[in-house]
């Protein structure tokens, strides 16, 4: 297995008390840095092991913390001999606490030393600027590297520290919304997606035209403009790997190729690069020709998925470098109208329409296991959502609004609308359901109450194609429609 891991360092100086030095940038944009020296603490424990701590329901999610404790020398600061102690202004050792935050739960990892020794010179330089200052500064942010996970042999000794289980605040949402910002483009908005550190927000009109809005500086770019223009599909940001960005297209046919083709683009924002990633045909021209809709990265990162109208799913696999795609048939060639991934990553929720009657089926990656009928849907289903605890499913239906205990399979809840929903999400704390209409209504759902709580009349002049909550601001989230428009709102 392959992870995305950020260095962290927390120690003091001569003036300083205990503080995070050095803090994953995700992390320092949520402005939570202090978290991980609350977090990492522990004895002086020998060089070839590390703790392991997990913390729970942390604002940007469950974390795995790796860290060593040691006396640092003042070799470290460049300063004398290697074998001399560093000592803060009372005489008393000073300690280093330094490892890695992976972006998941994790109870157990392979981490070789060598590891731990590239996150030491990483993280040195900032300690040695850190150690001139006499006044606390902010945390430096430091960037993902990929981690390999070795064998047990090869490993350092992890010893396993109880979880740190932060608790989770109590919704005091009153369903207001303030409008932020907006902005007009020239052809209708199908999707968005907002990059893990909210700097960014890849843009997918419906004439295919791929955009990235620099939310910092306000400016935004295209980044990808199609031979043929009529498909409307969704984009997705790795949430790990943000240089990558992916979106459904279709063109129609040309000379040497009698029907229309689709393929997932995916997008290096590093090299500038595009690439077509497997294919597939569709099979009546006649037909139903926008064959993909959804496109989605995994939480972790490590798959991407995409559903066809013909009722096959597709997976990509990081590792593989999304080189070729699993193609499986779900559901006897039905519609496949939308797809999302379980928060721990392992599984493909699917969304599928037949006969005018919605289902959800299951397809869980790591054991290659296919769920059929998972549940029966009141009415054909447009999009579906999942809280970040994985404990309820939303479906935004044809006819309405439905609510589901995921695991027990109970429908806690169901609202017929007037109009058909065409997106939906939940905030991010999971206490709240936002969705959309063709229309372009807002609705603003409880979940603990069973009720709407609040209802917004034509925020949009269409139908809302997405709704997508900022990672790191979480009650800041965004909302496009067929109107040409992206708004961002603050729910208050």
């Amino acid at each position: 297995m392959k992870y995305q891991a950020w260095p962290f360092l927390v120690s003091r100086n001569l003036y300083v008390d205990y503080r995070t030095i050095v803090a994953p940038d995700f992390i320092c944009s949520a402005k939570i840095a202090n978290l991980l020296a609350q977090a990492a603490d522990g004895e002086i424990i020998p060089e070839n092991t590390a703790y392991l701590r997990i913390i729970l329901n942390s604002p940007v999610g469950n974390l795995t913390l790796v860290f060593r404790v040691f006396h640092p020398t003042k070799a470290d600061i460049q300063q004398g001999e290697i074998t001399e102690k560093l000592k803060d202004g009372f005489g008393r050792e000073i300690c280093f606490i330094e490892g890695l935050v992976i972006r998941e739960e994790l109870e157990a990892i392979n981490i070789a030393e060598t590891n731990i020794e590239f996150i030491h010179h990483q993280v040195l330089p900032a300690y040695q600027e850190f150690w001139h200052i006499n006044q606390p500064v902010p945390a430096v942010e430091s960037i993902a590297f990929e981690l390999a996970s070795e064998s047990k042999e090869n490993s350092l000794h992890i010893i396993n520290l109880l979880p740190l289980v932060l608790k989770k605040s109590q919704p005091t949402i009153q369903g207001k919304l303030t409008k932020i910002k907006e902005k007009d483009f020239q052809n209708e908005i199908s999707c968005i997606d907002f990059s893990a550190n909210s700097k960014y927000l890849a843009i997918r009109t419906e004439n295919q035209e791929l955009y990235l809005w620099d939310l910092v500086k306000d400016q935004y770019n295209r980044l990808y403009v199609p031979k043929q223009k009529d498909f409307i599909s969704e984009v997705s940001i790795n949430p790990i790997q943000s240089q990558y960005i992916a979106m459904g297209c279709y063109s129609h046919p040309r000379f040497n190729q009698p029907t229309p083709k689709n393929y997932v683009l995916l997008f290096d924002l590093l090299s500038n690069n595009s690439r077509e990633l497997t294919y597939f045909w569709q099979q009546d021209i006649l037909g139903e020709k926008f064959s993909l809709k959804t496109v989605k990265f995994s939480p972790n990162g490590l798959y991407l998925a995409a559903a066809t109208q013909q009722g096959k799913l597709l997976i990509w696999y990081e590792q593989d470098n999304y080189e070729k795609a699993e193609v499986l048939n779900i559901h006897n060639g039905n519609p496949l109208n939308c797809l999302i991934f379980t928060p721990d990553s392992k599984t493909v929720i699917c969304g599928v329409n037949q006969d005018e009657q919605g289902y959800i089926t299951l397809y869980t990656i790591t054991s290659h296991i296919q769920s059929l009928n998972y549940i029966h849907c009141s009415s054909l289903i447009n999009k579906l959502a999942i809280s970040p605890d994985g404990k309820y499913l939303a479906v935004a239906g044809e006819s309405g609004f439905e609510l589901w205990d995921f695991a027990t399979q109970n429908r806690l809840y169901s609202e017929v609308c007037d109009h058909p929903l065409t997106a939906i999400n939940f905030y991010l704390s999971g206490e709240i359901i936002i969705w959309g209409d063709i229309q372009g209504q807002l609705m603003i759902f409880d979940v603990q109450k069973r009720s709407v709580i609040s209802q917004f009349q034509n925020i949009h002049n269409n139908a809302i194609t997405a709704i997508i909550f900022n990672p790191q601001q979480a009650q800041k989230f965004a909302t496009c429609s067929r109107d040409k428009k992206i708004i961002m709102w603050e729910l208050n």
